[in-house]
């Protein structure tokens, strides 16, 4: 086990998050942070492309009411797994930064 000692501020508030651990033997905390932070800035380019792309029920309306719906239910779900990642990307890269120091 890990003493308290050891872990970040981020791994604190997030306990139910699996963080690496930052030591000698693997990456170093600058490093690996800076993965995810470029990772996370992939993400936002990606997000920023794919809120672009036309998202109206004219493109819908002939296949019946209930696609249009679904079509907006289906999108929500990429948002909240867009969030979801955004979120995941931003500990990670925190938790790699804070332990580097």
């Amino acid at each position: 086990m890990i003493s308290e000692t050891a872990q970040s501020q981020v791994q604190l508030d997030n306990p139910s998050v699996c963080f690496p651990f930052i030591h000698m033997n693997g990456n170093d905390g600058k490093s690996l942070g800076g993965q995810y932070f470029d990772a996370l800035r992939a993400l936002e380019q990606f997000s920023e492309k794919f809120f672009a792309v036309e998202f109206h029920k004219r493109d819908y309306y002939p296949k019946g009411d209930e696609s249009w719906n679904m079509a907006v239910s289906q999108r929500d779900e990429v948002k909240q797994k867009i969030k979801d990642i955004r979120k995941h990307l931003e500990l990670h890269a925190a938790h790699c930064f804070e332990a580097a120091r």
